[in-house]
């Protein structure tokens, strides 16, 4: 499963079923890396957030924990599900489906899906809080469900992994307006979810248009 704004790496298809030899895995995820190239505050960001991404997955990967996959790239092994509410995200109910089932997790950091990030607030804004609030919606869903996908997981993996990226004082600017962003987009969210704003399911419910990197 992939997204439709998003390529692969020419090895990502033999790796991920490669993974697969493992008779325990059932869900087996790629590596998102940021396409955004022209230096600005939202490449950035992109940057920061893919990494902590990585780091945290294949952490969690190695210790043969629960994770949520990601959305741009995973793969199911056939014939263990039949279907899955859709009213949330795909990339973690279905690995939490799998879970249940005695299967495991598997991040392969080596198949990479290459992605284009949102270039302005706007666009940057609708995503992420889209995003946040099919997560949230979680807890309507699956009660007990491990989550690594959460403000908390974010402050907890994130928060002194991003404040030890910059390089320069700029990027130390960007990371503080990055902490600022972050806090805004789950406070949107939240109100939203409580003003009965429900997640839908849909590609492009929200128009994004910077994040299409093919439509040109």
């Amino acid at each position: 499963m992939t997204d439709g704004d998003v390529y692969v790496s020419d090895n990502a298809i033999k790796e991920i079923k490669k993974a697969f030899k493992d008779k325990k895995v059932g869900c087996v995820t790629g590596h998102p890396v940021a396409l955004n190239k022209n230096g600005s505050k939202f490449e950035y960001w992109s940057y920061v957030a893919f990494n902590g991404i990585d780091k945290t997955r294949k952490r969690l990967s190695d210790e043969k924990k629960f994770f949520e996959c990601s959305g741009y790239l995973f793969a199911i092994r056939q014939g263990v599900i039949s279907d899955f509410p859709l009213e949330t995200s795909e990339d973690s109910i279905i690995p939490y489906l799998f879970w249940k089932k005695g299967y495991r997790i598997k991040y392969v950091g080596s198949a990479e899906v290459y992605v284009k990030n949102p270039d302005n607030w706007k666009d940057y804004l609708n995503q992420k809080v889209r995003n946040i609030k099919a997560h949230e919606n979680l807890n309507k869903i699956v009660k007990g469900m491990p989550r690594t996908k959460s403000l908390f997981n974010e402050i907890k993996e994130g928060a002194l992994f991003a404040m030890l990226q910059p390089r320069s004082f700029k990027e130390l600017i960007w990371v503080i307006e990055f902490y600022f962003a972050r806090l805004w987009i789950y406070i949107k969210a939240f109100m939203e979810l409580k003003q009965k704003k429900k997640y839908k399911d849909g590609w492009r419910e929200t128009e994004i248009k910077s994040t299409k990197p093919m439509d040109f």
